[in-house]
């Protein structure tokens, strides 16, 4: 039986990690990009971004020729039996989702589908997005006979190798039955190549953020809704994901005040099945390229149908503020940071990733900055990319005993397992002071006291 043939339209965290795997289960991949730098990279065996286990995927699928990269759709698009959309929609300044490269995807498939393509929406769109795709392709070209299905996706970045294989649901929207089963059956046969991948080896980061049992998962559930469904399940998730985070942040608050440690807190509430310890954990806030921007727009569309959503707006709030209240914290016990040196470790978003895109890191190195601190950095995975954000306001350095020489205080905005595990009490004579402040709640408090260290965390001091 002929394998489909794929087209991924947008190689970025999503769309590069699903071709990749879909190259190695057997599958024809061309895969699309304006920017001719990331499609040359992937044509060279390269991600453009870190992630787990994916440069050896996507080696393997070009060494074999089942991936290509391209940026020419009139070439290979016409051959694709599905197409799936994988731009991004990154948030405008009201906070609505920009769809331009959305309808711009929708155009091209206009352009250049054959008959009978089923086109697949994996990009995180506002509800009512596909109707107006939908709309766009007719208009464009009425004749074209196509299937469209919503399909959002929910990978973690850090872990998108191990998700895609070992996926644990499986959300597809659509007015065309037939469209989504035959979609679904794509998604059976990566399970069935899922051993190819030595998951062991790409599940680094899973557990922080997954609840994995013994490291597998059972075969994923299949959710098959109307298209309108399986567009809202999406931007719901993570806005309810975000808002167990902002609520344990609001409770570290609380905790600071009277005394309690939020980590016990949420180790005791989390014990009830009804609501599960997942996310419920206070920090610095939450970040990089889906949280931030599904809150916004589900605001954004819930004020376009005349729906105020209060709740959604307040853990924007508590969210935003985070980063300040760890400075203030800092200056609780330092006082002013005039010319006091940080020593600031990580600078993504999250472990696991070179992704700083709105990193509450990338804030608080700011923040510092913007009080006279002078700031020396270091990140296993990320520096390249913030050296974008933060250029020479900041010294990077390659080691954390080279960011910790010197220092006044060290602040661990990322909790990196180098970080988290690290044995500071070796560098503590080559630190000019002892406080370490705990942006995620990941050190042993009692023991880093008992060494003679200052400790701030959150909610948790």
């Amino acid at each position: 039986m002929r394998k489909k043939k794929i087209a991924i339209v947008g190689i970025g965290y999503v769309g590069l990690s699903f071709a990749a795997v879909l190259s190695n289960c057997g599958y024809k991949v061309y895969a699309f990009d304006v920017d001719e730098k990331k499609v040359e990279l992937l044509n060279q065996g390269k991600a453009f971004f870190s992630e787990k286990g994916l440069d050896g995927l996507i080696s393997s699928g070009v060494k074999r020729g089942n991936l290509i990269g391209s940026t020419e759709f009139d070439k290979f698009l016409p051959k694709a039996d599905i197409i799936f959309s994988c731009v991004g929609t990154p948030d405008l300044p009201d906070g609505s989702s920009n769809l331009t490269f959305i309808f711009d995807v929708a155009r091209i498939v206009a352009e250049f589908a054959k008959d009978g393509v089923v086109y697949v929406q994996k990009s995180t769109v506002p509800v009512g997005t596909g109707r107006e795709v939908m709309k766009v392709v007719n208009q464009e070209n009425p004749k074209l006979k196509f299937s469209y299905v919503s399909n959002p996706e929910f990978l973690s970045e850090g872990s998108a190798v191990y998700d895609t294989f070992m996926m644990d649901r499986v959300v597809l929207g659509s007015d065309d039955k037939k469209a989504i089963d035959y979609v679904l059956g794509l998604y059976k046969s990566i399970q069935d190549c899922s051993s190819i991948v030595k998951l062991k080896d790409v599940s680094d980061f899973a557990h922080i953020y997954r609840a994995k049992q013994n490291g597998h998962q059972e075969e994923f559930k299949e959710v098959k809704t109307s298209l309108e469904s399986a567009e809202l399940i999406k931007v719901t998730s993570n806005a309810l994901l975000s808002l167990k985070i902002s609520f344990a942040n609001s409770i570290a608050l609380l905790c600071d005040e009277v005394g309690a440690d939020i980590n016990e807190v949420m180790d005791g509430v989390g014990m009830d099945k009804r609501i599960g310890r997942s996310f419920l954990y206070a920090g610095r806030g939450y970040g990089g390229g889906c949280f931030p921007k599904d809150v916004s727009g589900l605001i954004s569309v819930a004020k376009k149908h005349k729906v105020d959503l209060p709740i959604m707006e307040a853990s924007v709030c508590v969210n935003e503020q985070m980063p300040e209240i760890i400075v203030e914290k800092t200056k609780s016990k330092l006082g002013d940071l005039e010319g006091k040196k940080v020593a600031l470790l990580g600078l993504s978003f999250k472990p696991g990733t070179s992704d700083v895109r709105k990193s509450p890191a990338i804030k608080l190195a700011r923040l510092f900055i913007n009080e006279g601190c002078f700031v020396c950095t270091y990140d296993p995975k990320a520096m390249q990319e913030a050296k974008q954000s933060l250029g020479d306001d900041v010294v990077f350095v390659d080691s954390t005993e080279k960011a910790l020489s010197g220092s006044d205080f060290v602040c661990i905005a990322t909790e990196w397992p180098e970080f988290t595990e690290f044995d500071f009490v070796k560098v503590k004579n080559k630190m000019v002071g002892s406080l370490i402040v705990d942006c995620q709640n990941r050190l042993d408090k009692e023991k880093l006291k008992k060494e003679g260290f200052e400790y701030i965390g959150v909610g948790r001091s």
